[in-house]
Order: C-alpha cells, then sequence, then structure tokens
C-alpha cells in the first residue's frame, strides 16, 4: 500500500491452483496470516512463469519482479523471463536457480 503497487499471488505445485490479484488498497485489509494456502501435489516451477506469460506479457504488461516462494525441488523454466526474479527458499537448500537472485531464510 505504500507504494500504490499491485500484487499477484499465484499458487501452485504441479499446476496452477488460484491466481489472486490484490490491489494497494486492499493489501491493507487482507489477513494473510489467516489465509488457507492451497497445493502440496508434485512440483513444477514453471506455472506461474507461463500464467505471467499468457496473462501480463501477450498483453503489453510486464511485471517489476516475480518473488517466488519454494523449496527448490522441481522443474524449473528453460530461459529466463524478461523482468528480475527473486527465489525465496529455506536455508541448506542444494536448489540450483538458472536464473535470477537466490534468498535463504530460516
Amino acid at each position: 500500500s505504500q507504494t500504490e503497487c499491485k500484487l499477484t499471488l499465484i499458487e501452485c505445485d504441479a499446476n496452477i491452483k488460484s491466481a489472486d490479484i490484490f490491489e494497494s488498497w486492499e493489501l491493507t485489509t487482507t489477513q494473510f496470516e489467516r489465509r488457507r494456502f492451497r497445493g502440496r501435489g508434485g512440483t513444477s516451477l514453471t506455472p506461474p512463469f507461463k500464467w505471467v506469460k499468457q496473462h501480463l506479457l501477450e498483453k503489453g504488461q510486464t511485471p517489476d519482479a516475480i518473488i517466488y516462494l519454494t523449496d527448490g525441488y522441481g522443474e524449473f523454466p528453460k530461459t529466463p523471463p524478461p523482468y528480475p526474479c527473486l527465489w525465496v527458499m529455506p536455508k541448506g537448500s542444494v536448489a540450483h536457480v538458472p536464473f535470477g537472485e537466490t534468498l535463504h531464510l530460516n
């Protein structure tokens, strides 16, 4: 809400489970700590990149960045996207990301 930016929250495992778009004014009223997240199936790390391509890039919109929270186990996209990517993974993850920056958290 401080930067008046839109947030798209994509939940996936091997497929997209949901894609919710929050406008900046909505973020202050959304209680993410009470949100029930979907997924827990097989893992592919490519569906969100395909979603961005289909729903944004093909419509002439480019996201400022993608922040991907993952354990890093799964198939990564073959080519880097035309926008920055930050992979947030648990500390100790041995996944090798093919592009972007990696942040390891406890």
